[in-house]
Parts: C-alpha cells; sequence; structure tokens
C-alpha cells in the first residue's frame, strides 16, 4: 500500500521487523541501538533514521551516519506517551540552520499545520494521527 501511495514504508525501532517486511528503512531513537550498530545489522539496502529532539542531538547527529534525521515532537502530540516536550516553530527553525542532513518532521502534525511546515523547508513529514484519524486518509496523500 505505502508503495502505491507513493510513499516509504519506515519501521521504528524494530530492525529485525524491517529486515522481514522489506522496509525501506528502519527509525531508531536516541535510547536505542546506535546507528552504527544498526548499520551493521541493515548495511546500505535500507535507509537509516535517527530522532533528535534538542540542538545537541541534532549536531551530533551530523556525524553519527543516519541518512536523515527525524525532528519532534514539532508540536504537542498524544500520539506517543513518553514524546519529549514539543520543539516549536521557532526552535525547529534554529535548529535547522545547523543542519546538514535531510529532516522529517514529526509530532502533532494536522492538516492546519500542513502550510506552515511546508515553507520551513522540512525534507519531509511523518504523521501518526494525521492518517489514522482522518475520514479518508487516501485523500490527504493526494
Amino acid at each position: 500500500m505505502s508503495e502505491e501511495a507513493g510513499v516509504s514504508f519506515i519501521v521504528n525501532d524494530d530492525v529485525e521487523l524491517a529486515r522481514e517486511l522489506n522496509a525501506d528503512g528502519i527509525h531508531i531513537g536516541q535510547t536505542d541501538e546506535s546507528v552504527s550498530k544498526v548499520r551493521e545489522k541493515v548495511g546500505q539496502e535500507m535507509w537509516l533514521g535517527l530522532s533528535v529532539t534538542k540542538a545537541d542531538e541534532l549536531k551530533t547527529a551530523q556525524s553519527s551516519g543516519a541518512d536523515y534525521l527525524g525532528i519532534g515532537p514539532i508540536y504537542p502530540t498524544n500520539s506517543k506517551n513518553d514524546a519529549a516536550k514539543p520543539i516549536g516553530i521557532k526552535d525547529l527553525r534554529l535548529m535547522l540552520l545547523e543542519n546538514q542532513l535531510p529532516i522529517v518532521g514529526i509530532g502533532g502534525i494536522t492538516q492546519d499545520s500542513l502550510i506552515e511546515l511546508s515553507a520551513i523547508g522540512l525534507d519531509g513529514l511523518a504523521a501518526i494521527s494525521l492518517l489514522t484519524e482522518a475520514e479518508n486518509p487516501k485523500k490527504l496523500l493526494k
């Protein structure tokens, strides 16, 4: 279904599941296995993303070997009960000035925030509630 919709299928945290499902990539957090250990397991055939929530994490992540960074949560979110404090648009813009890697924004993204986020220079968005709570998710992808 993700291929038909023209979106990438990224598995969160579970390297073995990502390999079994032949996912496009794996995404890990700051407290998961290191980027180098995960890269050893998946090789170069999968994208490897790393979550960042603060400026110091973003700085360290630049040389981590990750293919992209997931930054957020940008806004308050109920999708993850252990989510960090929201970054907000102002701090997101400042963090992006220090970044050299592709960035995917995540956290509390709504249809209303899509316009604001499209003007910031993110390379992509990861959304949960936007899709799972939509009356017609397929319509959102067009």
